[in-house]
């Protein structure tokens, strides 16, 4: 981790306040100075430390709903957490100020493979390319099913190298599946100096996915080298290298600045959800590294609540491959006085097609007769990021519980809580549905709230 680019951060702010300064819903200057955002948001920024004469704006003032009641559990400012709000991993620090980093995985993906998709067309002139009838394949090209798939160049904080996956390649393979889902795989790579697109040869870098691969399919994984620090060596002399060695090959480089990649970025209109967080702590984070500061901030939480218990790290253990896992990959999150405390973080997010918003908690290893005999933790906490704040729940291991289909038994349950369908203000949503039933229609207890600086 990182220290955060406020510069960076507050120039983003702006943008968007120059936007949306114009809508009732946004009671503040269009035009923000740097250091009179940083008092708003709560930092000093050439201290880097919490400024605790914030602002005091409300979040009844910017319109964005009731503030939580102080008898609600905790309610505690971002302040207390800056030094966590301002780490930024080694892969966003990378990334920072590179052409879609603030988008979620979907956006960035649907950008991406309108370009490829642009690109298949230009070399494949005369040949007809119309939308693909099944979600395993992306198009038809003259009845060949084309499947596209994403990756961004990440670093692998457990193996100290830069490293790229694609995921759910559905090709045959014995014992596994019995037919390829498409004709031809095209793979798109998502780096801080552009867009690189290879056809694969179906062999290079192929994986197994564990015991989901014959629901989720295979992967493709290429790997820098340990000691390659730097994004640039790591692409340019060894994963980049590995793909021109092999069989597979390279049918475009598009750089940020290229029209091509213009055209499918102005294609693609931010996602709701993207657009609502766009001025959020943490919003330029992937999932996962969110994930890993959110539990941070709840462990801290958790001591406050428990002001004399004992808060040590999780064990281990051993993995279903008899191999001892690393830290990061214990089955909960830490021990209190050797109770096993997991914490699960889900964003708010809009689901388009079934015209929701949504809160979604994965891999939750419960105990449920048939599936799986003891629990992999014994509570349960929640952690609801939302434009709003974090907020924090002990969960009953009960409402909205939901198998995860063939992927249960080794993925564990889901937890979806549904706002109403066909309200689109998440205010209302998170407000009038999902909150009461964590508050009200449930045996949840909701621990703390931790606000945004100034509402948001």
């Amino acid at each position: 981790m990182h220290a955060f680019d406020f510069t960076s951060y507050f120039s983003r702010v702006n943008r968007h306040f120059f936007v949306a300064a114009s809508s009732p819903m946004r009671a503040v200057s269009p035009r923000l100075t740097a250091c009179g955002l940083a008092t708003l948001l709560g930092f000093d920024p050439s201290l880097r430390v919490p400024c605790h004469s914030c602002c005091s704006i409300s979040t009844t003032t910017l319109g964005l709903g009731p503030e939580p009641s102080p008898t609600s559990g905790l309610v505690l400012p971002a302040a207390l957490f800056s030094d966590l709000l301002q780490q930024r991993t080694v892969t966003a620090e990378a990334f920072q100020g590179v052409p879609m980093q603030n988008f979620d995985g979907n956006s960035r993906s649907k950008v991406i493979n309108g370009l490829v998709r642009t690109i298949d067309e230009n070399l494949h002139p005369g040949e007809a390319v119309v939308d693909a009838t099944a979600t395993d394949f992306d198009w038809f090209r003259s009845g060949r099913r084309v499947a596209c798939k994403t990756a961004q160049l990440r670093w692998d904080r457990s193996n100290a190298l830069w490293s790229c996956c694609f995921s759910g390649i559905k090709i045959a393979r014995k014992g596994v599946r019995e037919e390829t889902a498409f004709d031809e795989l095209l793979l798109a790579l998502y780096t801080p100096r552009g867009i690189y697109i290879y056809r694969h040869d179906l062999k290079f870098g192929l994986s197994r996915n564990g015991r989901a691969t014959a629901s989720s399919g295979h992967t493709v994984h290429v790997y820098g080298r340990k000691g390659q620090d730097e994004w640039q060596v790591a692409l340019g002399e060894t994963i980049l290298p590995k793909f021109d060695a092999s069989s597979c090959k390279r049918i475009a480089v598009v750089p940020f600045d290229e029209p091509s990649f213009a055209l499918a970025l102005n294609a693609v209109s931010m996602s709701r959800t993207a657009t609502e967080f766009t001025l959020a702590p943490l919003a330029d984070l992937s999932s996962k590294a969110r994930g890993d500061l959110i539990s941070l901030m709840v462990r801290r939480i958790d001591q406050r609540v428990h002001p004399e218990a004992m808060i040590e790290d999780a064990v281990a253990g051993i993995g279903a491959d008899g191999k001892s896992r690393s830290q990061h990959q214990a089955e909960y999150s830490w021990r209190r006085n050797g109770l096993r405390v997991a914490c699960k973080s889900s964003q708010l997010a809009w689901d388009s097609s079934s015209r929701y918003w949504v809160l979604c908690f994965n891999s939750v290893k419960l105990a449920r007769e048939s599936i799986r005999a003891a629990a992999a933790f014994d509570e349960l906490l929640l952690a609801l990021y939302t434009p709003r704040g974090i907020y924090v729940y002990r969960h009953d291991l009960q409402l909205g519980v939901s198998k995860s289909g063939k992927n249960t038994a080794t993925a564990g349950h889901s937890i979806k809580l549904y706002g109403p369908r066909g309200v689109g203000d998440w205010r209302v949503a998170l407000d009038e549905t999902i909150l009461p039933k964590l508050d009200d229609d449930s045996d949840c207890e909701r621990l703390a709230f931790i606000g945004w600086p100034w509402g948001w």
